[in-house]
C-alpha cells in the first residue's frame, strides 16, 4: 500500500516538474539595454494622401494610433508634441531597445551596438519600423553614468530611413498616406 502511494506521489511530481519546465522555456525573457542616457525618443508626422496634416487629437481620441514592442510584447505611450520650435505638433513615442541578450559589444563593452522592431498601428495598417542603436560607454567600468544608447539608423521595408536630428535628442519622421491607404516615407 505504501509503495503505491509513493509511486502515485513520484509520478504527481514528476508530472508537475515536467510541465512547469515547458511553460517556462517558451518564454522569452526581454531586457532592455541599460544606459544611463537613453536617446530613443521619434517625432512623428502623418500627412494624408493630399498631404495634409493628420488631426492627432482626433486619431488618439479614436485610438487609430498606436505604437508596440515586438521584443517585449508591451504597448509604448503616445503624446502630441506641440513644440512652437518644429513647426508643427507631431506624435512623439519611444521607440523600443535592443534586448541586452542581442546587443553585440567590443571587448572591453565600451562600444556595442544592437537593434529592436517597433510596430506602428495607424488607422488598422502595421509598419514595423527597425531600428539600429548604438551604445557607448567610458572604458572606466566605475563610470556608469557615461553609458548611453542612441538610434543610428532606422529601417522601413528594408529601406533606411534618414531621419531629421533636431536641436533635442530626438528623430523626425514623416509617413504619408497614398491613395490605397499604405503610409510610406516622405523625405
Amino acid at each position: 500500500m505504501n509503495i503505491a502511494k509513493l509511486r502515485i506521489s513520484m509520478a504527481f511530481l514528476f508530472g508537475c516538474l515536467i510541465f512547469s519546465s515547458c511553460t517556462t522555456c517558451n518564454e522569452y525573457d526581454y531586457q532592455p539595454t541599460i544606459a544611463a542616457l537613453r536617446q530613443n525618443t521619434i517625432l512623428l508626422s502623418l500627412l494624408d494622401a493630399k498631404g495634409q496634416a493628420y488631426d492627432y487629437e482626433l486619431l488618439m481620441q479614436k485610438k487609430n494610433f498606436s505604437v508596440y514592442g515586438l521584443q517585449s510584447k508591451q504597448g509604448f505611450s503616445v503624446r502630441i508634441n506641440a513644440d512652437n520650435s518644429l513647426g508643427e505638433k507631431r506624435l512623439e513615442f519611444i521607440a523600443e531597445l535592443p534586448d541586452e541578450k542581442d546587443m553585440t559589444y567590443n571587448a572591453n563593452r565600451s562600444h556595442g551596438e544592437g537593434y529592436a522592431t517597433t510596430q506602428l498601428n495607424i488607422e488598422g495598417k502595421t509598419i514595423d519600423l527597425r531600428i539600429d542603436f548604438v551604445y557607448g560607454a567610458a572604458e572606466d567600468k566605475d563610470m556608469l553614468a557615461d553609458s548611453s544608447i542612441a538610434i543610428e539608423r532606422i529601417f522601413y521595408n528594408g529601406v533606411e530611413i534618414k531621419p531629421r536630428k533636431t536641436s533635442y535628442p530626438q528623430f523626425l519622421l514623416t509617413l504619408q498616406k497614398d491613395d490605397k491607404g499604405d503610409f510610406h516615407i516622405v523625405e
